[in-house]
């Protein structure tokens, strides 16, 4: 069965930049989880991720990606 979704939320090991392209390429959302490091969150920025799921939110607010 197919299912018709509109984003896909992967855990952020999973979010590389070939998949997170391929998954644009198909119209979905990328979202990852659960991301607490600030160079991980970095990566996931540049790879292209749509948002990032997180408990630290004080620490990987959208000022501290776009210095990256």
């Amino acid at each position: 069965r197919v299912m018709d979704v509109s984003a896909v939320h992967l855990e952020h090991t999973l979010a590389t930049e070939a998949r997170v392209r391929a998954l644009h390429r198909q119209g979905k959302r990328v979202n990852v989880w659960t991301v607490n490091e600030v160079a991980e969150a970095r990566r996931l920025a540049a790879v292209g991720v749509d948002g990032i799921i997180t408990d630290a939110v004080d620490r990987l607010s959208a000022a501290t990606l776009a210095s990256r």
